[in-house]
């Protein structure tokens, strides 16, 4: 809100092997969107474009490498890459686009990996140190697979987490009599929103489900990386001429003019405007923590259906 750079630095420059390499790292526009309600309040985020229009020239003077680390989708990277030649690599993120080999715009070269630790990107580039000039770029994707070579240091790091959480979260509550998708557990959890605040439908935003669920015994740790988000449960009240298409009560029949009740969570809230962009009556939120309620459902009923 004072307007001063949220991050430590504005770009960073990194010395390898006597190469002088200038990172910058750049996000979308659209993170007060993305996030919960009030996480980016009296936060300005500036397109991306302004900012590195700025940033370049004193990168690129104090550097032998351009290097920019993007959360902007591929997309977003290969119109940076156009409009801006002076970027040597963009390392991207945010679309989960899987770029097996380097992609060339001119003279950058733009990467992305994909998402969720599935892949390893690896990228060789050679120098010319005296004019600063990339001779050569190699670029490819590497499987993670359970035989990937471990780091001693990061699993020091995991194991001094998991020693305290383990026991927590590794609880059986319940078993699955079968294996979910991401669209079977989407449809699960709007019933048991929907039960546990005595709503007439339930709804849970798609991305809010990180994870699947195989057959066989459910933990608290399943419930966790499946809905990873700090929200609460919410209660959205919303006209019936003015429920989104695909959203309907039991039963099927929509009166326009009653009031009915959705159970969501309180990210979808926060976003009514994208979620029920006809409008909304009122919002209750419950104070319940959405996971917790989860938790419980599944530890009363032995699982994600009723028995």
């Amino acid at each position: 809100p004072d307007g001063k750079l949220l991050a430590d630095l504005a770009w960073k420059r990194f010395e390898v092997d006597g190469l002088r390499v200038g990172v910058i790292g750049l996000t979308t526009t659209e993170t007060p969107e993305i996030t919960a309600g009030g996480m980016a309040a009296g936060c300005a985020f500036r397109p991306a474009a302004e900012a590195l229009a700025e940033l370049l020239p004193e990168v690129e003077a104090e550097s032998d490498l351009v290097v920019v680390l993007s959360h902007l989708g591929h997309e977003g990277d290969l119109a940076l890459a156009k409009a801006f030649p002076g970027i040597d690599v963009i390392v991207g993120g945010h679309s989960h686009t899987v770029v097996p080999e380097p992609v060339f715009v001119g003279e950058t070269f733009v990467v992305q990996a994909g998402s969720c630790g599935r892949m390893l990107g690896r990228l060789e580039v050679t120098v010319e140190t005296a004019t600063g000039r990339v001779r050569k770029v190699e670029g490819s994707l590497l499987e993670v697979t359970a035989d990937f070579p471990v780091s001693a240091r990061t699993a020091a790091i995991v194991k001094t987490w998991e020693d305290r959480v383990a026991a927590e979260v590794d609880v059986k509550i319940g078993t699955a009599t079968k294996a979910y998708d991401k669209a079977g557990l989407k449809t699960r959890i709007e019933a048991i929103y929907r039960e546990i605040l005595e709503t007439d439908m339930g709804f849970q935003n798609p991305g809010g489900i990180r994870a699947t669920l195989s057959a066989g015994d459910v933990t608290i740790r399943h419930v966790w990386t499946i809905l990873p988000f700090e929200n609460t449960l919410v209660r959205v009240h919303v006209l019936g001429m003015n429920l989104p298409d695909g959203m309907r009560p039991e039963g099927g029949d929509v009166d326009p003019h009653h009031v009915y009740t959705v159970a969501t969570n309180s990210f979808v809230a926060d976003h009514a405007d994208r979620y029920f962009p006809n409008g909304i009556e009122g919002i209750d939120d419950s104070g319940i923590m959405m996971r917790d309620a989860v938790v419980e459902w599944v530890r009363e009923h032995g699982g994600f259906e009723k028995k």
